[in-house]
């Protein structure tokens, strides 16, 4: 298969396929952390727990993003390339 053509048929899609899992990731992830900035029960028991895990979500939410944002150039890339 000539390469242009793999591109076309292979590594397009499955870069295609990849950027929707991380879209889907990342909303995941909003939602977890809007879950657990919502339990106003928890925020009175484990404040200081609910801090570091909320950290480490925007931690997990910024490199979902990056790698969205990276993903997304590479397939406008590739398919400028084609």
């Amino acid at each position: 298969m000539e390469f242009k053509e793999e591109m076309k048929t292979v590594i397009i899609p499955s870069v295609e396929r990849m950027i929707e899992k991380e879209k889907a990731h990342l909303t995941d992830l909003q939602a977890t952390k809007a879950r657990i900035e919502n339990m106003s029960f928890v925020k009175k028991l484990f404040h200081s727990d609910l801090t570091s895990i909320s950290n480490k979500i925007d931690s997990f939410i910024i490199n979902s993003t990056n790698s969205l944002k990276h993903l997304e150039t590479r397939l406008k890339e590739y398919k400028e390339f084609i």
